[in-house]
């Protein structure tokens, strides 16, 4: 320290030099005193439910199973720190803004709900329906549909109807097998219901681990006034390895008929008929298809 006679206000230097000798030496925090597994830590944050009914996070937070202390994000399927200071940065960054944006999707029932009553839809979905069904009479590949609607669109750029077609093969080939060959199936059924028929099976021959048997109905069809033979089922004979051991018996292939007629309440009762070719299986005397046909069904023919 200076003593007061050595002391000088007015020299600079000296001004200077007794503010640093009075400025008190910083003293280090108590946390940094002790030792680092004693030092305190950020308290861990538990996920709270009731953030998910907050407006601002309602849509997109969850919670993760088995992780208490983690939080997620529904639409960046992005887990994170059940903090609400990380929560909220999430928010708002850029790239969950942007998925959230993208991941608006509009409800099945308000999508056919504006449609519901436009004429024009519907006729839309009827050409689709008939063009399906020219390809499947016509036994025309489904990948044609790919080009035709798009040659109908560029020849016929006037019609509401052609250019609000929107079909492809996929859709093509869903609407035949779930819409017009279930339609098919459920009007053969009734009409196997309410009148007689004959039936006609044909086993495969191949050496496969697996084989079917195609089932026909022949039948007089009285709105067309004609005889009609329609494909009923393709049935698998063997389910299971120990089936296929046994072989296609004459027991079995009866057994495959008669189920898939009852499965779909067809009475037995109207089957009046039966050909196939003439293997012992099909028309042995005893222990066949049709010796069986006889024993059950009264009044049945065979040919």
């Amino acid at each position: 320290m200076l003593r007061d006679s050595d002391s000088d206000p007015d020299d600079p230097q000296m001004v200077k030099r007794l503010k640093r000798e009075s400025t008190p030496v910083k003293k280090l925090s108590i946390r940094h005193e002790l030792p680092k597994e004693k030092r305190s830590h950020h308290a861990k944050q538990h996920f709270r439910n009731e953030w998910c009914e907050k407006p601002e996070y309602k849509s997109w937070l969850t919670s993760v199973k088995g992780k208490p202390l983690k939080a997620k994000c529904k639409v960046c399927n992005s887990e994170f720190l059940s903090e609400l200071t990380v929560i909220k940065n999430h928010g708002k960054g850029t790239k969950h803004l942007q998925n959230l944006k993208s991941s608006t999707k509009v409800s099945i029932d308000q999508m056919f709900a504006k449609k519901k009553n436009d004429p024009i839809d519907q006729l839309v979905k009827s050409a689709e329906t008939k063009l399906c069904g020219m390809i499947a009479k016509h036994n025309i590949s489904f990948n044609f549909v790919d080009h035709l609607v798009g040659v109908l669109k560029s020849a016929i750029p006037d019609s509401k109807i052609v250019n609000g077609i929107q079909m492809g093969r996929t859709k093509a080939t869903s609407i035949t097998k779930n819409v017009i060959g279930s339609c098919h199936f459920e009007n053969l059924i009734h009409k196997m219901q309410t009148q007689y028929f004959s039936i006609l099976i044909d086993e495969s021959t191949d050496i496969g681990a697996l084989k079917s048997m195609c089932i026909c109905v022949r039948y007089f069809d009285t709105k067309l006034n004609q005889i009609q033979t329609n494909f009923w089922s393709m049935v698998q004979v063997f389910t299971n390895v120990d089936e296929a051991v046994s072989g296609a018996t004459g027991e079995r292939l009866y057994e495959k008929t008669i189920e898939s007629f009852v499965q779909n309440g067809v009475p037995m009762e109207n089957i009046v008929g039966f050909a196939s070719d003439g293997c012992n299986t099909m028309f042995g005397q005893s222990n066949s298809v049709t010796s069986r046909l006889r024993e059950n069904l009264p009044g049945f023919t065979a040919s």
